[in-house]
């Protein structure tokens, strides 16, 4: 099987967060400020390198207990997890709506 590339899934996934917010009706310049801040992850030549030290950098502030972010965790998940850029896309947004339902406590 061939191996994923995790700079093409990192970004098919912050278009799966783009898709969130459009449905949550988030205002258009937050939306492309969120994006555009995520996709900065993977600009430059090293992508692979400076997203690996993105995940372990974003590991350790949850380790040190501060609180989770819903669509970072969700991009994250789906580079792990994904095998096409679509699935990465759809990840994201299922998994966000998991999360979100869990936080409203509704079952």
């Amino acid at each position: 099987m061939a191996e994923v590339d995790k700079v093409a899934m990192f970004r098919a996934a912050v278009q799966g967060v783009r898709r969130c917010l459009e449905i949550a009706k988030e205002p258009p310049a937050q939306i492309d400020m969120l994006c555009k801040e995520l996709l900065k992850v993977v600009e430059g030549d090293n992508a692979e390198d400076t997203l690996m030290r993105f995940r372990k950098s974003y590991k350790r502030v949850l380790d040190q207990g501060e609180p989770s972010d819903i669509y970072f965790n969700a991009v994250l998940k789906a580079v792990d997890r994904a095998r096409s850029e679509a699935d990465a896309e759809l990840w994201v947004m299922s998994s966000v709506n998991e999360q979100l339902i869990r936080r409203s406590g509704v079952h």
